[in-house]
């Protein structure tokens, strides 16, 4: 089905009779998933979205071991003994403190994808014993209810830690929820 889109559409296509383009970008991925009452449907997109970007010629896994990498030579030659060290010193935040409000938080998949970036920006060690995939798991199991499938590759897509602009930020997410929870506990008695 997937493989099938036709990229400008169907002239016969409407909204309640086929065909449909289902992407994989956000809008149509979530909608699939929220709503689309055909279970072998949304398992198909489902599956596809999470191997997108992790075979073949478009198997983004040796670029995201290279920014790691370049990530930690950096903060080496600045003095810091991480990623998430360079990212936190512009912050109020301490990677120490940052670690510390992810390990507390539970539930969500905002928690994977904070906790993950996290590790890989202060843990992971490029060319270690262990895979950016054996993070992705480690934690998945420690942070999701329903266990990842083995050949889950969501990080090949995950531009947010990968394009730059949030790395070892994802966590703020939470720490927001955590202030406002705590800014409306200041009112809610007053």
């Amino acid at each position: 089905m997937l493989k099938q889109q036709c990229p400008s559409g169907h002239e016969n296509a409407t909204a309640e009779n086929a065909p449909w383009m289902i992407t994989l970008d956000a809008p149509s991925y979530l909608s699939v998933m929220q709503h689309a009452r055909n279970h072998s449907l949304r398992k198909e997109v489902y599956h596809a979205y999470v191997t997108r970007a992790s075979s073949g010629d478009l198997d983004n896994t040796e670029i995201i071991g290279q920014i790691l990498k370049l990530r930690l030579e950096k903060a080496k030659l600045l003095g810091y003994n991480n990623y998430a060290e360079v990212s936190m010193a512009t912050k109020m935040a301490t990677v120490d403190k940052a670690e510390g409000l992810l390990e507390k938080l539970t539930g969500g998949c905002g928690i994977k994808f904070a906790t993950v970036d996290f590790e890989l920006h202060s843990k992971y060690v490029p060319g270690g014993s262990e895979t950016i995939y054996d993070v992705d798991q480690r934690v998945s199991k420690r942070t999701q209810v329903i266990p990842p499938l083995p050949e889950d590759r969501f990080l090949c897509s995950f531009s947010h830690i990968f394009a730059g602009g949030y790395a070892a930020r994802y966590y703020s997410y939470k720490w927001a929820e955590v202030l406002s929870a705590d800014a409306f506990s200041a009112f809610e008695y007053a």
